[in-house]
């Protein structure tokens, strides 16, 4: 039995529906130069923003996931990494793709005279502290400590996932094509029917939404 049973709530659960207007993006993009952080979590927050997949699967992402081609690029997430068990493929637009290069950048250690050295970690965004990846509370922590700093109010990084699926739907991407992106699992029979990959469809979201972020920031 769990030891909270008989304890109450300190505030009703309320559901966040925070979504960042085009000048909060910009500010918060330009705005991550300023915060007391390091590059890896700037850089995790600007591919959760881009790619608009969760905090967690992010986080995790290893290189070995990745198809990094220009036109065909991919990210592919395992089911065992997925929040619902059930694989997941990216595209990778353009802007995922430049940002992918500052990711590999600032991954890739050098010695004392910036000759490039071999990845010693299978993860984009390594732990400084151990052979794992960062942690989520500590992306939280991160932009908790610099929302300040970074000229946006009250916001968290599952906001930038929601940012980025509210952009699409409102630049016409059809909500089952939304879905997909997002990773949502369609209960339905017509879901249950429905074997497409939509690939092809999430590509084209993907790209147009980084187009408009690319327009934004």
């Amino acid at each position: 039995a769990s030891p909270c049973v008989r304890i109450k709530a300190p505030a009703s659960e309320n559901r966040r529906d925070r979504a960042l207007s085009d000048d909060e993006v910009a500010t918060f993009w330009h705005g991550l130069a300023k915060a007391k952080m390091s590059e890896t979590m700037r850089l995790a927050l600007k591919f959760q923003l881009v790619t608009a997949q969760r905090k967690g699967e992010v986080i995790a992402a290893e290189w070995s996931e990745l198809d990094r081609d220009p036109e065909n690029g991919v990210w592919t997430i395992p089911a065992d990494k997925a929040k619902n068990g059930v694989q997941h493929v990216v595209p990778l637009s353009p802007l995922a793709l430049t940002v992918l290069d500052a990711i590999e950048a600032n991954a890739t250690p050098t010695d004392d005279k910036g000759k490039t050295l071999e990845r010693t970690t299978p993860y984009l965004f390594p732990s400084p502290r151990c052979a794992k990846s960062v942690t989520g509370p500590a992306v939280d922590h991160a932009l908790r400590n610099n929302r300040d700093l970074i000229g946006v109010a009250d916001f968290v990084p599952h906001d930038l996932r929601r940012t980025a699926a509210t952009r699409m739907a409102s630049l016409g991407v059809d909500r089952t094509v939304l879905a997909k992106i997002l990773n949502h699992v369609d209960r339905s029979v017509t879901g249950r029917y429905d074997t497409h990959s939509y690939v092809p469809e999430k590509r084209a979201a993907l790209g147009r939404w980084g187009r408009k972020l690319e327009e934004v920031i």
